[in-house]
């Protein structure tokens, strides 16, 4: 159904030339309440793209209010409540213009720099600002959302210390994530700097796993790192944009 609205959607943008209104629309926003130097092309496609996700999240709300409410309440998963859901959404909205300003602004002056070879420039400012999101999100984003605290002491901490140590996995600190305040949902992973990794429990897998199947899982994430999945994947990405 989600696919369906989507396609729906897509094709009004194609049938009534959607997006060339709205860069008229915003044109006239930007002569009638902003002052002339505002006026260029980079503040133009700015106000371009934040009304466009805007009016894009807005219409992906109820999708997202049936799949949370609805769908994952039908099968006991959910856990947030409205208001909680509705902080999300205006972080989320806030974080968009904070990071999207900057980011879109510097892609449309490469653009403008670079000529006819915007592209090979561009290409490396997107490997560049992927290896800075990676390094940011856990550290000023993920708080935003999520509380992480130590693991406590015990037969868990125990348990996944020795298959680091086994594995020879450069672990620094372990975390327990609070994803019950949003979903019943189980996961864990790790994040970090090569020489520097984190480990991160959902205390959902915690409270509904003896530590022994923890660490199994755990073994599971860990064995993407020992084979250097992410950095297969992302060295692939660079010259192939659509793989997985």
């Amino acid at each position: 159904m989600s696919s369906i609205i989507n396609i729906l959607q897509e094709a009004a943008v194609i049938k009534w030339d959607l997006f060339a209104k709205l860069w008229g629309f915003t044109g006239l926003l930007l002569a009638k309440y902003f002052p002339t130097r505002f006026s260029g092309e980079i503040t133009h496609s700015l106000v371009f793209f934040l009304i466009f996700y805007f009016v894009n999240t807005a219409l992906g709300l109820p999708i997202s209010y049936y799949h949370a409410f609805i769908l994952e309440e039908k099968f006991g998963f959910n856990k947030q409540t409205v208001k909680l859901w509705i902080q999300d959404t205006i972080k989320g909205q806030a974080l968009a213009v904070v990071i999207g300003i900057p980011v879109i602004s510097a892609l449309l002056k490469i653009v403008q720099k670079t000529g006819n070879l915007f592209f090979f420039y561009l290409w490396l400012f997107s490997i560049g600002l992927q290896v800075f999101a990676i390094t940011i999100y856990p550290i000023m984003i993920l708080p935003l959302f999520n509380k992480l605290t130590p693991l406590e002491d015990g037969d868990l901490k125990t348990g996944v210390e020795k298959l680091a140590t086994r594995l020879k996995f450069p672990l620094k600190e372990l975390h327990v994530i609070d994803g019950s305040k949003r979903s019943a949902h189980s996961n864990a992973y790790f994040y970090g700097l090569p020489w520097k990794k984190h480990i991160v429990i959902y205390d959902t897998l915690i409270e509904k796993s003896e530590p022994e199947e923890v660490v199994a899982v755990l073994g599971h994430e860990l064995g993407h790192w020992k084979l250097n999945h992410t950095g297969k994947l992302f060295m692939i990405s660079q010259v192939r944009p659509n793989a997985p």
